[in-house]
């Protein structure tokens, strides 16, 4: 009876942590966003682990999406090293600079060309292993790849220009039904595909998109920083 109480007590301060959590990061994160945005006037730059990006204005940004920082404590945990890499829908690119500062044969892929013309100069500069590829999802993608990594758009908002197809993914979740149905026609078996979802995310929604086509996501990881939290997932044949 004593053992129940504390394992009750425990699970009740857990549901309270998470709740305090989401009162705080929701009072905080209109202050943080136009704050970022202010600062997102002119170029920036993003580090990680020694691996810096210069972010340009209307490109989707590591500094004020906090999913690419906590995709990345996921990644720096992989086997890249002599592996093809793609990133689907790179943004900014540090996720494709990390990888090929770390010994991968990357792929950075976007539909903004912004992105990846100041991508294609940093590769040059630092000698990273990136060919930048303009491509809605795989429409340009012919190739076989050991590791697909994607950081994906989460509000089901139309966007309105490209800037915005970093973080709305459509109504309805058009993007995901997109997604799901190019990913299908891959062998997974050969290929990790690797999806990032912070916890304000839909996950049913997204989850019943990929079940639509055949498809569902494995939980890898639970990943913890500050005030934002996620989960890695792995895009796998349904069975």
């Amino acid at each position: 009876m004593i053992l129940f109480l504390v394992i009750y007590r425990s699970e009740n301060i857990k549901v309270s942590v998470v709740y305090l959590n989401k009162i705080v990061k929701s009072v905080l994160t209109p202050f943080v966003s136009r704050y970022q945005k202010w600062r997102h006037r002119n170029p920036v730059q993003y580090t990680y682990k020694n691996v810096g990006v210069n972010v340009l204005p209307g490109v989707f940004s590591p500094v004020m999406n906090s999913s690419t920082s906590l995709f990345l404590e996921f990644i720096q945990g992989l086997e890249i090293k002599h592996k093809t890499v793609l990133e689907l829908g790179c943004g900014s690119g540090v996720i494709s600079a990390y990888c090929a500062a770390n010994g991968a044969m990357v792929t950075a892929s976007d539909i903004n060309d912004v992105a990846l013309s100041e991508l294609s100069v940093q590769a040059r500069d630092n000698n990273w292993d990136i060919i930048s590829v303009y491509s809605d999802l795989f429409d340009n993608l012919q190739f076989h790849f050991d590791y697909i990594l994607i950081n994906p758009p989460i509000l089901p908002e139309n966007p309105m220009n490209i800037e915005e197809k970093g973080s709305m993914a459509g109504v309805n979740f058009k993007f995901y039904e997109s997604l799901f149905n190019q990913l299908k026609i891959r062998t997974l078996r050969d290929t990790q595909v690797f999806l990032f979802l912070p916890e304000e995310a839909e996950l049913f929604s997204i989850c019943r998109r990929a079940k639509q086509n055949h498809l569902s996501l494995k939980t890898i990881k639970v990943i913890h920083m500050g005030l934002d939290n996620g989960t890695v997932y792995r895009v796998v044949e349904s069975v």
